[in-house]
């Protein structure tokens, strides 16, 4: 998302233009050859992934068009996934210690699995 918008021209700047050889290529293009990379690089990562699920004989039915459409918004969801990250490095750096727990992750079955084996342990050592 950040790429497409670097590669949108503004008409009052004026973009310098690299030539290597005969190939000259102006720097408001780069956003926009930068994000048909990502996509290119994000398109072989699901070829890959269809391909080893087939290999390791594990039957799926994915719709193309779910493929297609997580393809198209991966992009987004790693501008998503990296605001959250540096929200959650600003927010150890202000608060501290104390906030880098992993209470957002603990599953509610963890701690009454816990307190479960409190349980039964205490059970135990009474009646033995």
């Amino acid at each position: 998302v950040l790429t497409l918008l670097a590669s949108v021209p503004l008409p009052w700047v004026e973009y310098p233009r690299v030539c290597a050889g005969a190939a000259c290529f102006g720097l408001q293009e780069f956003g926009l050859v930068a994000l048909v990379v990502q996509y290119v690089a994000f398109g072989v990562a699901f070829v890959i992934d269809y391909k080893a699920v087939r290999v390791m004989g594990i039957e799926e039915q994915v719709h193309p068009v779910r493929n297609i459409v997580h393809w198209l918004l991966s992009p987004v969801v790693l501008v998503v996934y990296s605001v959250i990250s540096f929200y959650a490095i600003i927010k150890f750096i202000f608060r501290g210690k104390a906030d880098a727990g992993h209470v957002m992750a603990a599953k509610e079955g963890f701690t009454a699995a816990a307190k479960q084996e409190e349980l039964t342990g205490s059970m135990c050592r009474t009646t033995s």
